[in-house]
């Protein structure tokens, strides 16, 4: 699996219907995908609605179509929260 840094391109928030567009799943596929840690769960954007940046959709359906197995996407999504945490931390501190 490459590891492409898709966060520099331009970033947008998807809301389920976006990212249903993108991958092609249902919205409950989706959500059951992130109960199982296949894909990363949405940002809270507020008390009523959440979202998912663009660059973690795509980098998912990227690993996807490269033939990722189910261990590597786990440890993809995984990967994808450790980097959004950071970046929540690094916007903390400025």
């Amino acid at each position: 699996m490459e590891n492409h840094d898709l966060s520099r391109l331009h970033t947008i928030l998807l809301r389920i219907d976006g990212v249903v567009a993108i991958t092609g799943d249902a919205n409950s596929t989706t959500y059951e995908k992130i109960r199982k840690g296949l894909f990363p769960p949405p940002i809270k954007l507020n008390n009523r609605s959440s979202a998912w940046p663009s660059y973690e959709v795509h980098r998912i359906v990227s690993a996807l179509i490269a033939g990722a197995t189910s261990v590597e996407i786990k440890l993809l999504v995984k990967q994808l929260i450790k980097q959004r945490k950071q970046k929540q931390q690094l916007g903390e501190k400025s």
